[in-house]
């Protein structure tokens, strides 16, 4: 099961940092592979949402259960794919001072066997690091 989590300083604030965690849409503009996202459940504590992800064998679909917990915690687990086993994870977004927060972003993925062998820990913890530190800069620039 591959794991990663790391922690990130961004020049803004938690509150305008959790706006963007929890706005779904905007997944688009820092993950590149992401293709199409559908909120199938508003509910302000606890959306569930269903994502696309373009993959060079077959695309991924999932649904996830997101509980909101304001001001700083978002977090999810899977409930279906057509593709992985599990997925889950958390943003946990704190002040920083004025204007600046510090992100930790955990996530937790159980890939089904054929693709296991494709996808090693290290490209795993690479690919979601660059997408963790897309959203670092896509906050900084909004």
């Amino acid at each position: 099961m591959p794991e990663f989590q790391t922690t990130v300083d961004v020049a803004r604030s938690a509150e305008e940092t959790y706006g963007i965690a929890t706005d779904f849409q905007t997944y688009v503009n820092f993950i590149p592979a992401l293709k199409a996202v559908e909120v199938l459940d508003p509910d302000p504590a606890q959306p569930k949402v269903s994502f696309r992800i373009e993959a060079p064998f077959q695309d991924i679909k999932y649904t996830s259960q997101y509980r909101l917990e304001p001001p700083g915690r978002v977090s999810w687990d899977m409930v279906e794919s057509n593709v992985l086993k599990g997925n889950s994870g958390f943003w946990s977004i704190e002040s920083a001072g004025e204007g600046a927060c510090r992100v930790t972003y955990s996530m937790k993925t159980e890939l089904p066997v054929w693709l296991k062998f494709a996808v090693s820990q290290d490209a795993f913890a690479r690919e979601i690091g660059k997408t963790v530190e897309r959203f670092k800069e896509y906050v900084e620039k909004s």
